[in-house]
């Protein structure tokens, strides 16, 4: 029988898929809490927004999007914030790669992990850095290039494929309104 379930956005207004990892099941125990934090784009977050993810000590941001996604929809973070940009293309947004866009999302995942080698190793060794402090990493919608990142995460920790495919699955609920707002930007 399952005993969990899985984690639903945080309710914010400026961000829809803003998702604390802790909580599911791995090798015995339980993913802590409050340390892994995988979102969208935090460009529109709203002052509470902002205030509730210092109360939360979420102030180190890993943005995972590429270098004109980041110029067209900068982050909205408060100078106390430590923030990296860490560019890994999604082949999605950008338009000279449009043509090779894999026709499964596997193979774009495949893809992520094959051509983002030195940028995942990045991701890794910075939320590795925290020892267990609040870390966000997000990219534009939060599911592909987030969600290859929560994988490996949640897979290193220990957690079921079963988990890490039902935390994957609440994106695309979640994902609607950002794809509109991303038609109007790209």
């Amino acid at each position: 029988m399952k005993k969990w379930s899985v984690n639903l956005p945080v309710p914010m207004d400026g961000t829809c898929n803003f998702r604390d990892l802790g909580g599911y099941p791995a090798n015995g125990g339980t993913i802590k809490k409050g340390c892994f934090y995988r979102s969208d784009a935090l460009h529109r977050l709203s002052e509470d927004d902002l205030s509730w993810m210092e109360e939360k000590k979420i102030t180190y941001v890993l943005d995972l999007r590429s270098r004109s996604e980041v110029e067209q929809a900068p982050d909205r973070i408060r100078e106390n914030f430590t923030y990296y940009s860490i560019p890994m293309s999604d082949r999605m947004n950008d338009s000279q790669e449009a043509l090779s866009i894999p026709e499964r999302l596997s193979d774009l995942y495949i893809t992520i992990l094959n051509t983002h080698q030195e940028e995942i190793k990045e991701v890794m060794e910075r939320i590795a850095e925290r020892n267990g402090e609040p870390v966000v990493f997000h990219c534009a919608v939060g599911k592909d290039r987030t969600g290859v990142i929560a994988m490996l995460l949640l897979r290193l920790a220990g957690v079921s494929e079963e988990v890490v495919a039902a935390d994957y699955s609440v994106s695309a609920e979640n994902m609607k309104s950002i794809f509109e707002e991303q038609r109007k930007i790209f």
